[in-house]
């Protein structure tokens, strides 16, 4: 597929996938426990040295797996939740470029989203995520990052919660989520750009023509495998 816009790159996961999605990932626990499962993985990977091409691979499930997520919830305004939290030219904590936020921080001020940003590719996101947080990420390495990724994970699935809307608006839960499923989403391309991966090429090269496994342009398989993967590990 030619990719253009983060919008068409969910689009064909979404055609290539989604009756797979809706017969064995009916709901929004099983898809969250299967990005959990993809989470998991990478850090696995990461763990046990797997190789870089390995790496790329189970990255680009958990991509995959968070953009499940948010096809769960219809229209969610995914991407403008993505543009809010990060935007183009700074971070919303310190509203530095690049960050320079300590662990304890302010409390972020969201922006209105640039306009720009609704047609960035993948590849474009992970550049400006670069820019923004790349070196201090590097320093703090990939396991802070995953770290993050889980806790942003554990955050989604605090708000699938019997009263976790805490009384508010349909509105600001939905708006809730969305920012969390954009937090899961920068953490995972955090992860990314520690490793010197590609995302939008893993992702691509595993989905790009359709499923890598049946290899047909709309998904055939059945159950979700998963299991942990068994790693083809770099000698040493």
């Amino acid at each position: 597929m030619a990719v253009k816009t983060l919008a068409d790159l969910m689009e064909h996961l979404s055609r290539v996938f989604g009756r797979r999605h809706r017969l064995y990932l009916p709901n929004v626990a099983d898809r969250t426990f299967a990005l959990l499962c993809a989470v998991d993985n990478v850090q696995d990977g990461v763990r046990k040295g797997a190789s870089k091409r390995d790496l790329s691979a189970a990255l680009a499930e958990a991509v995959a797996r968070t953009l499940c997520c948010v096809e769960s919830y219809g229209d969610i305004p995914f991407v403008e939740a993505l543009a809010a939290k990060y935007p183009l030219n700074k971070c919303i904590y310190c509203h530095k470029r690049p960050c320079e936020c300590t662990e304890r921080r302010a409390h972020h001020i969201l922006v209105k989203p640039n306009k720009v940003q609704s047609s960035w590719s993948l590849k474009q996101w992970c550049g400006s995520f670069r820019a923004t947080y790349g070196k201090k990420n590097k320093e703090r390495g990939a396991y802070y990052c995953l770290t993050r990724l889980f806790g942003e994970v554990a955050e989604f699935v605090a708000l699938q919660m019997p009263g976790a809307d805490n009384g508010s608006s349909s509105e600001i839960l939905e708006r809730d989520i969305a920012f969390e499923l954009a937090d899961i989403f920068a953490w995972t391309i955090a992860v990314a750009n520690v490793l010197d991966i590609d995302l939008e090429a893993a992702v691509l090269k595993r989905y790009g023509k359709g499923c890598s496994v049946c290899k047909k342009a709309v998904c055939a398989c059945t159950h979700f495998d998963m299991h942990r993967a068994l790693w083809h590990v770099k000698k040493t």
